[in-house]
Formats: structure tokens, C-alpha cells, sequence
């Protein structure tokens, strides 16, 4: 198997999987690579370049898809801490200077 035959199977492989998950009109949160496209670029672009150029491009495509993965799971994790401390009433504190009278806190910068 060619190397452009290699990269246009990942290709296809992975529009398929995205289609198979799209069809089915749920969120995927265990496989979220599946909906994430942006990692098939590097992997299209691939198919026009030449050898060096092209294992570097799939070195990218693979890191770009488990690294943003990764990183929108933080970001999921980070959200629903916060919206679980709000509903516990257990929000953003306040800073010191919402606790020292005279010092505005209503952004116009004159007490209210």
C-alpha cells in the first residue's frame, strides 16, 4: 500500500466514524475524536506532499486530534466544577476589596 493510499484510508475512516456519530443525534462524550475533524487536515494536506514533508504532516494530524481531546476535556471538567459549585452556593468568592466599605465594586469607580 502507497503512502497516499495510507492517508486517504485515514481519511475516509475517520469522515465515516464522524458520519456514524453524527447520524445518531448524540453526544459522544467518551469518543469525542469522532466529532472532532480538525485532526483529518494535516492528513488531507498529506496527500499533495512529499516524503518528509508527509510524515511530519501525519505526526501533526495525530497529535492534533488526542491533544485536543484532552484539552476540551479540561475544559468540560473545569465547567462543570463551576457549575456545580453554583448550584451549591459555593460560586466565586468575594475579593477583598467587595468587603472593604468605600471601595466600589460596581465598575464605575465611585461608591455607590
Amino acid at each position: 500500500m502507497s503512502a497516499r493510499a495510507f492517508a486517504l484510508a485515514y481519511v475516509v475512516v475517520r469522515v465515516l466514524a464522524s458520519r456514524v456519530w453524527q447520524h445518531r443525534g448524540e453526544v459522544v462524550a467518551d469518543w469525542p475524536i469522532a466529532q472532532l475533524s480538525v485532526g483529518v487536515v494535516p492528513w488531507l494536506v498529506s496527500l499533495w506532499a512529499e516524503a518528509p514533508t508527509r510524515y511530519r504532516l501525519w505526526t501533526a494530524g495525530l497529535a492534533v486530534g488526542p491533544g485536543l481531546t484532552f484539552a476540551l476535556a479540561r475544559a468540560q471538567e473545569e465547567w462543570e466544577e463551576r457549575a456545580a459549585g453554583h448550584q451549591r452556593g459555593t460560586g466565586p468568592r468575594p475579593t477583598a476589596a467587595a468587603s472593604t466599605p468605600g471601595i466600589s465594586t460596581n465598575g464605575s469607580g465611585c461608591s455607590p
